[in-house]
């Protein structure tokens, strides 16, 4: 009958619930508009070859331990919306827990198409648009692209893909933001590679399974006392920009752009920058130069306990403040629709909260183990409201910086992290600006050291470019680190993410891997202003 009616109404149907499967509702932070929208392919390329087999057998071992078991679940919709986690009762081949694929040549990487498409840093500034391209060469096509792909079939929410080589592996996982984010992806990945190595006594325990330990963030102020730390009264704040927050017709102006902008120009395309680290120190040096102009109220200072008492503060600005600043730059030069007429913009610093979460401050108390495992989404952002747009080319580099560490610093308080929430909780997201602003967003995954990844348990033999080091017992253990890696993601008609950024990370050369987002006819305008950066930098260099 299900299927006569699929034929009938064209549309699928969900499988039958498994009466032995354990339900439990998705949390707060990853049942959102923007995750259920956003799918990620997370391709990963080493130059060993690895052992398929052993590294998805390690994950499926992992995915059996109590708690952990949640990561194997297939993601369901119940009949007031919302997500649900079905979880098996007993993974079996019938129902695994990852949906695990994998595909080996018998020739080197050299030798074939996916080759051709791999970015090869030249140790200059250069971009990269072959995102889809690598993701076609890897031959996924069994493996959920969309929200409604683990809705309607019984396939598991982590996907596992491996293609190798001769002289290379690739590894992909596959999964929807709903899942976790890239702390939390980093934290699987600890686990999933201490069960590949044998060291199952450091798996930690993990949190989360059947209760959701973020519901209290953000608890109106008339329940705050069950959010607070019970010698203390918690601090009780407007957020700094509420004054901004959109409403009415205001925020219907934002959505009416959005929506124009995603019907009339719906195509958009991916791009990986590479970015030298020589030229991330010339960029420090200029932004830290600037400092020395910047407003006094846009700088924040750094509380170095170490320093004599009679030692001045200095002004500090990071790394990742720097290429937030650059990055926008970079993506509002290649965007006329914020230049001509000028408009405002607002930047999104997505920032993890996990460890603010874990302490006590501000008089709430702690929400998350230090020692335990937090797979979920687990971030929140700060927001800085340019004005106009075009001000993030006319000012120095290190103002931005600036400005941006001003606004993370302000906002990342306990107090101020419960103030938005507040606000989220009667408007799931919460925009602060004006109606006709632009909207850009930055991720910084460095954190996750997604590069230093080591996978070298699973190698299958040793190859001439293998890293090796001494262990206690003078034994040799092969080391396999990710020498590249390229996320994709997918989303569903009428979703878009142009000018979304993230950092990637830095590889083991030293080299900075930006990804963004931008309409795709303006992919010229990126390219031309990526090739003027590069000249200016080998200018300068040589001069």
């Amino acid at each position: 009958m299900a299927a006569l009616w699929k034929w009938i109404s064209g549309r699928p149907t969900v499988p039958e619930r498994v009466p032995t499967d354990t339900v439990i509702p998705l949390h707060r932070f990853d049942d959102t508009v923007a995750n259920r929208s956003i799918n990620f392919e997370y391709h990963m390329q080493f130059e060993e070859v690895l052992d398929a087999e052993k590294i998805a057998a390690a994950l499926w071992k992992l995915l059996e331990r109590p708690g952990w078991r949640k990561l194997g679940a297939r993601l369901r919709q119940n009949d007031k919306g919302k997500l649900e986690y079905h979880i098996p009762a007993h993974y079996t081949k019938e129902r695994p827990p990852i949906n695990f694929s994998k595909i080996g040549h018998n020739l080197p990487l050299a030798d074939h198409r996916l080759s051709k498409v791999l970015p090869r840093p030249n140790g200059t500034l250069q971009s990269f648009d072959t995102a889809p391209l690598l993701s076609e060469h890897l031959d996924l096509k069994d493996h959920p692209r969309y929200l409604a792909d683990w809705l309607y079939t019984d396939k598991p929410q982590l996907g596992l893909h491996i293609v190798t080589f001769t002289d290379a592996t690739f590894i992909t996982m596959t999964w929807n933001h709903t899942l976790f984010d890239a702390m939390g992806q980093r934290a699987l990945f600890d686990a999933w590679i201490a069960m590949l190595e044998g060291r199952e006594n450091d798996i930690p325990e993990f949190v989360g399974y059947d209760s959701d330990p973020l519901d209290a963030l953000g608890a109106p102020v008339s329940s705050s006392p069950s959010n607070a730390k019970d010698d203390a009264a918690p601090v009780i704040e407007e957020f700094v920009l509420k004054d901004r927050f959109l409403t009415g017709l205001s925020k219907l102006y934002l959505i009416f752009n959005y929506m124009w902008e995603a019907i009339f120009h719906p195509s958009e395309s991916p791009h990986m920058v590479c970015m030298p680290g020589t030229y991330l120190e010339h960029l420090r040096r200029e932004a830290y130069a600037d400092l020395a102009t910047a407003p006094d109220e846009l700088l924040t200072y750094t509380n170095n306990n170490s320093a004599p008492s009679n030692t001045p503060p200095k002004p500090f600005i990071s790394d990742g403040d720097i290429l937030l600043s650059w990055t926008f730059r970079l993506l509002t030069a290649s965007n006329p629709t914020l230049l001509s007429p000028p408009r405002p913009l607002l930047v999104l610093n997505v920032m993890d909260v996990r460890s603010l979460l874990s302490t006590t401050t501000d008089g709430y108390a702690s929400l998350i183990p230090k020692s335990k495992a937090y797979v979920y989404n687990c971030v929140t952002a700060s927001f800085s409201f340019f004005p106009r747009a075009i001000d993030m080319l006319t000012q120095p580099l290190g103002h931005v910086a600036a400005r941006i560490r001003k606004d993370l610093a302000t906002q990342r308080r306990r107090a101020q992290v419960e103030a938005v929430q507040r606000l989220a909780r009667d408007t799931p997201f919460p925009m602060f600006g004006s109606g006709n602003m632009g909207l850009s967003a930055f991720s910084n995954w460095e954190k996750a050291k997604f590069f230093g990844l080591d996978f070298g348990a699973a190698a299958a033999v040793v190859g001439e470019n293998a890293a090796t080091h001494n262990t206690k017992t003078n034994n040799m253990r092969k080391t396999a680190r990710p020498i590249y890696i390229q996320p994709f993601c997918t989303t569903p008609r009428g979703f878009i993410i142009r000018g979304a950024a993230n950092c990637i990370g830095v590889d083991g050369k030293g080299n900075v891997w930006i990804s963004c987002m931008i309409r795709s006819e303006f992919t010229p305008l990126l390219e031309a202003e990526i090739g003027k950066l590069a000249v200016a930098a080998a200018g300068e260099v040589s001069g």
